[in-house]
């Protein structure tokens, strides 16, 4: 990680300067406090992605909205809380950057020995996720499975095109928009999960047995029958481990 500070005096040679060392032209990030703003460049590299943070100063002159790189005394707090913010953000990043190297070589172990199953939980990361299966796990090398998905409809979409299943829990149907997006997904992807023990049934884990819950919320939500709906469930986890041989 680096974190690039410099303190500008002349505007229009900031501007110029900036070019040499944002390789983006969209910043990544930007954190503003006041007229403190701070604006986060992304430049990837072969060893990862790597920050570049510049500094500046707003203020208004002849009724428009100027910048500088000179900060005064009465700046200098709200320059530090901006900067620690700009600082956690990029941290941040940087731990997503490993998690995102990790998963991508667990696809590409599975996709290398094929024949796998991998149930995974993206979290508003939804897009990116799709974007690594599609890239690093062949149909034919193995089949994801997305933990409680929480995507948009048209990353379902795309998740059931390259053949995702959707593993749905009782705390998915709780809310309204749980529902909408639960009966949106192609029937004959869903498979049913409790998410136990972490996940309560009263006031108590929740039991592989409280998967009937899921059943009856799951079959109100579609408008079928629970009957129907354990025979679906159970010809699509055929289906799946059909998918391997």
């Amino acid at each position: 990680m680096y974190l690039h500070l410099r303190t500008w005096y002349d505007d229009e040679w900031a501007l110029r300067k900036a070019d040499t060392f944002m390789p983006n032209e969209r910043p990544a990030h930007e954190v503003r406090l006041g007229t403190i703003k701070a604006t986060i460049w992304k430049n990837d590299t072969g060893n990862g992605a790597r920050y570049n943070t510049s500094f500046v100063r707003l203020y208004r002159d002849d009724n428009e909205w100027r910048s500088t790189g000179s900060f005064g005394r009465d700046d200098l707090l709200v320059l530090a809380k901006v900067a620690d913010q700009a600082h956690s953000w990029i941290c941040e990043q940087s731990q997503e950057e490993v998690q995102r190297r990790i998963f991508e070589r667990i696809l590409c172990c599975c996709a290398e020995h094929g024949n796998k199953i991998l149930s995974m939980h993206a979290v508003r990361s939804g897009r990116e996720v799709l974007t690594l299966i599609e890239k690093r796990l062949p149909q034919d090398r193995g089949r994801a499975v997305l933990h409680w998905f929480s995507g948009s409809k048209s990353e379902a979409k795309w998740a059931s095109e390259f053949g995702c299943y959707f593993s749905i829990n009782a705390e998915m149907l709780k809310r309204e928009s749980g529902r909408v997006l639960v009966a949106s997904l192609p029937r004959q992807r869903l498979l049913t999960e409790t998410d136990g023990p972490f996940t309560l049934t009263g006031n108590v884990s929740t039991q592989p047995s409280d998967v009937v819950r899921t059943i009856a919320l799951l079959a109100d939500t579609l408008k079928t029958g629970e009957s129907q709906l354990r025979h679906d469930i159970r010809e699509n986890l055929r289906a799946l481990e059909t998918s391997r041989d």
